[in-house]
């Protein structure tokens, strides 16, 4: 399963079949460029956690890590390119440079059975599975990591979503969790689909802190990327 792709200074393995360099991971761990933005810029992340939820193969995770994140989770439900972040994980020896935990599945704003179409990506509600797709399982971040545990509140929190259109029930089931950092840093990807951008910042201004938000990239003259950086009100 999966094959080493070479970039620059860094190789991955990828799914069988996946023939070329992804122009993303590739501008992430070459050029600090996610879709366009130079993430150092604005993203301190030192010491940090990052949550990363469509974690593909990893890549994004690793550049983390080269960043300097203390602890890197990553959620990935399709399992060809999760046994593909778990390789990546050993070939990288992240749990040599980071605390590490790796999850089969979605977030989503609420536990329930998820329909991922027949190319592995989408994952949506309401659809039964004709044959085709695959089922995977979201779960609310607030339910694994608010409630049952507790990371240090102090800590800079690092919400990263590619989820396929799914990112406003990411936030969602993120709020207490992302309320209970003194600092958090939203980046959700926001070229799916029109009004995504627009929806997602309405999902992030229902939280209760003060939030500055920027946007930088574009595709298909839709904003690529929402970049949030979130204070607890109590931190005026």
């Amino acid at each position: 399963m999966g094959k080493l792709q070479l970039t620059k200074d860094f190789s991955m393995y990828y799914p069988e079949g996946y023939d070329k360099r992804d122009n993303y991971g590739t501008d992430l761990l070459e050029k600090n460029l996610y879709h366009g933005v130079n993430l150092l810029n604005y993203i301190d992340f030192k010491d940090a956690i990052l949550i990363d939820a469509g974690a593909y193969v990893g890549w994004f995770t690793e550049w983390a890590i080269r960043q300097g994140v203390s602890t890197a989770i990553a959620f990935e439900p399709d399992m060809s390119n999760f046994e593909c972040l778990r390789k990546n994980m050993l070939h990288c020896n992240w749990n040599n440079r980071a605390d590490v935990e790796l999850y089969p599945f979605a977030i989503h704003d609420q536990t329930a059975t998820l329909f991922m179409d027949g190319i592995g990506q989408q994952v949506v509600t309401g659809e039964e599975d004709t044959g085709e797709g695959k089922n995977t399982i979201g779960v609310p971040l607030d339910l694994m990591f608010w409630r049952d545990r507790v990371f240090n509140p102090d800590s800079h929190l690092i919400l990263k979503m590619d989820i396929e259109g799914n990112e406003t029930h990411g936030i969602v089931g993120a709020i207490q969790l992302l309320q209970g950092h003194k600092k958090s840093t939203v980046i959700a990807c926001t070229y799916h689909y029109d009004d995504q951008f627009t929806e997602v910042k309405k999902a992030i201004n229902m939280l209760d802190a003060n939030t500055v938000s920027i946007e930088r990239g574009v595709i298909n003259l839709n904003p690529a990327l929402l970049l949030a950086r979130i204070t607890r009100r109590d931190n005026k």
